[in-house]
């Protein structure tokens, strides 16, 4: 704090349109269509036009209200935005601030000291016409952004009103039986036909009444379903809860089987071992597929192995649900919708062989050709690939306390493999999205560890969608895909005794290509990978209230370069080692059998160390020749900055980039190496 008649130091100043720009990308909200300026002084050419259009349709600005995108963020700009920004009630202007009456924004300004997220100085002013500096700024936005992706709502409360002519019959039935259409009441209860009923039943929760049969003990109703959208003249409701999976009602989507999680036994101990899991297993173009849901979630399991030898294994499982959610709607219209899904989610997937049936090549000059056709013969003789691609089950949640209210949550699970593959990725979620003005912005924040080691194409695949309902009309959605997708393609090198090069590509399995090579004089193979994360979200499918008003949206929760899988799109790989070029075509005379034998190499157990920075990672050595003792190894990184190895063989990852580890014998004689790949994170430092 200066004393007056001290000058300021400069600050890194931010201008308005640069700070409304980035108010609307952090936030989430998606692009304003309107081609028609809301500010005379900032039309469609200019830089900041869509994101200004964007901000007054979020009413974060006021088109009333003059701005100028070249003027310097000052104090009372960044409450009044911020304050907009979040939807929060403001406050009458507190003449406890001693300046109060020099700001435009009086109560922006008295919202942002009540709600903690601005102060006023020792003298208790705000001093609101004060420019803020970059690093200010971006802290106040990044506390904003928290506030409004992380709200929550401690009590539960549902209210649905029907359209003033649907007439809704308080009597509870004795019983719905929807094979038949009836409804069965106690003798002499007055149903008129065109009678709303209550079924208490998710798929039907409303019918309309046709016929009544009026009989001396019951009366019985015959009855037609009826769309709630067409009876609901309004909803509003708000809550978050911790989802309990042994309350949810399970519907097996792989042979419609439907169960109650919760047992009406009246045994209490029967109750509790029902509540603690329940399990299915199928078995699906040869795979076993296995789930299990209990209290804090679900696991999924599949195992195969093809007749050429590959066994396939994947697991995946979802815990720790919170929903968050507002919605306050009424027929034709979302007034306000907030909906967000905290989830953690992990994925392991393997495939793999002990060996290739069809044995070795081991003929000498054998040419490239010749060794694709042999592979491709008994490659589809063995049929060694594994392809699935199933919805499993569909959860279905109530909300505690509120009993129109529930959540549904649908998994489903695809993978593919044609050969060697590893992957761990163990991922935190918040998902989901909030509507407001007639707009709709995305929630989306995910922390995740990730590890892939992969020498054959692969595709594995998580989709999980997170469904509120009103009994049985969906209001809004949010669908999330996690996984990986590899293609390696492999490229045969044959040369013949005078030299001669020829190079076949083929989308054979690598591992199989390179296990049927090995052994034959005058052939090399190396391959070329194209990996990626797949991290997606979809928001409010058609099936939804929320969609087929027009608030529907795709997008990648990556952004570019963290996708990659490893440190570059495309990476080359000889002998599954990582190379920055393919060294194949230098050479000028044939490899023959000049490497040395299993039993004089320095083997290592992974090839490819995978992490993100401050994060480590020990090369473990599998065996070493006779003569390389351990304590004579040498660890040498190509880029310290980027991965540091010690003595020991432990890898500290520094910064997001690639370097080669190179493990030797003291002498020079033996040497192995391992890329080491440092994801990009944002945060990091470069």
């Amino acid at each position: 704090m200066t004393s007056g008649g001290c000058r300021r130091d400069p600050v890194d100043e931010v201008l308005l349109g640069d700070w409304i720009s980035e108010i609307v990308e952090q936030a989430g909200i998606f692009p304003s269509q309107k081609t028609v300026p809301y500010y005379l002084n900032i039309p469609s050419g200019s830089v900041w036009f869509e994101t200004v259009q964007t901000a007054a349709e979020w009413q974060i600005l006021d088109p009333e209200e003059p701005f100028d995108p070249v003027q310097p963020l000052t104090r009372e700009w960044a409450a009044y935005t911020l304050i907009n920004l979040s939807g929060i009630e403001k406050k009458a202007a507190d003449r406890t601030i001693r300046d109060i009456s020099a700001s435009r924004f009086p109560e922006h300004v008295s919202s942002a000291v009540s709600f903690g997220l601005m102060k006023t100085d020792d003298h208790g002013r705000f001093r609101p016409r004060e420019t803020i500096g970059r690093p200010e700024a971006v802290d106040l936005l990044e506390r904003m952004i928290t506030y409004i992706n992380t709200r929550t709502f401690e009590h539960q409360e549902a209210q649905v009103i029907f359209d003033e002519d649907s007439h809704l019959i308080e009597e509870e039935p004795l019983a719905y039986d929807p094979e038949t259409s009836s409804v069965i009441f106690p003798a002499g209860t007055l149903v008129s036909k065109g009678d709303v009923i209550s079924t208490d039943d998710m798929d039907n929760p409303y019918v309309i009444a046709e016929t009544i049969d009026e009989q001396e003990e019951e009366t019985v109703v015959s009855v037609r379903n009826t769309d709630p959208e067409e009876l609901i003249d309004r909803i509003d409701a708000m809550g978050s809860f911790d989802a309990d999976f042994s309350k949810a009602q399970i519907t097996d989507l792989l042979d419609g089987t439907q169960t109650d999680q919760e047992t009406s036994c009246s045994d209490p101990y029967i109750r509790l071992m029902s509540a603690r899991q329940y399990s299915r297993t199928h078995v699906i173009n040869g795979f076993t597929v296995s789930y299990s849901v209990n209290a804090s979630g679900i696991r999924v399991e599949v195992t195969r192995t093809a007749p050429g030898g590959l066994t396939v294994f994947a697991e995946a499982s979802l815990s720790g649900v919170h929903p968050v959610y507002q919605w306050n709607s009424s027929r034709g219209s979302v007034e306000y919708g907030y909906f967000r899904i905290d989830c953690s989610t992990n994925e392991s997937f393997s495939a793999g062989r002990s060996a290739f049936a069809y044995g070795q090549a081991n003929v000498k000059d054998i040419d490239a050709a010749r060794l694709l056709e042999s592979l491709k013969e008994a490659f589809s003789r063995g049929r060694d690939t594994a392809a699935l691609d199933v919805p499993l089950c569909t959860l279905r949640i109530p909300v505690p306390e509120v009993p129109i209210l529930n959540v549904v949550c649908t998994v489903s699970l695809r993978l593919d493999a044609e050969g060697k593959a590893r992957l761990n990725l163990s991922q935190q979620h918040s998902i989901g999205m909030e509507i407001r003005s007639g707009k709709m912005r995305a929630i989306h924040h995910t922390d995740s560890t990730s590890k892939a080691a992969l020498y054959g194409s692969s595709d594995f695949l998580t989709a999980l969608t997170f469904s509120l309902n009103a009994a049985s009309l969906a209001l809004t959605d949010a669908e999330i895909e996690a996984g990986i997708n590899a293609d390696i393609t492999s490229t045969v090198h044959s040369y013949d005794r005078l030299g001669n090069h020829t190079a076949l590509q083929t989308n054979m399995p690598a591992d199989m290509v390179a296990d049927r090579a090995a052994g034959a004089e005058g052939i090399l193979v190396c391959s070329d990978v194209d990996a990626v994360w797949i991290l997606n979200m979809v928001l409010n499918s058609r099936r939804t209230l929320a969609g087929r008003y027009g608030f529907s949206k795709n997008m990648s929760l990556l952004k570019q370069g963290q996708e990659n899988v490893f440190s570059g799109r495309q990476v080359h790989m000889e002998n599954f080692h990582f190379v920055e070029r393919c060294t194949r075509t230098e050479r000028q005379k044939p490899p023959a059998y000049s490497q040395p034998p299993e039993g004089e190499q320095i083997k290592i157990a992974e090839y490819v160390l995978i992490g993100k920075a401050g994060e480590s990672r020990s090369i473990e050595i599998i065996s070493l020749p006779a003569d390389c003792p351990r304590s004579s190894l040498k660890f040498i990184s190509q880029d310290s900055s980027i991965a540091q190895a010690d003595g020991d063989g432990h890898i500290l990852l520094k910064q997001s980039g690639s370097t080669i580890i190179t493990v030797s014998s003291a002498d020079g004689k033996y040497q192995v190496r391992c890329t080491v790949h440092v994801r990009y994170e944002e945060g990091n430092v470069h």
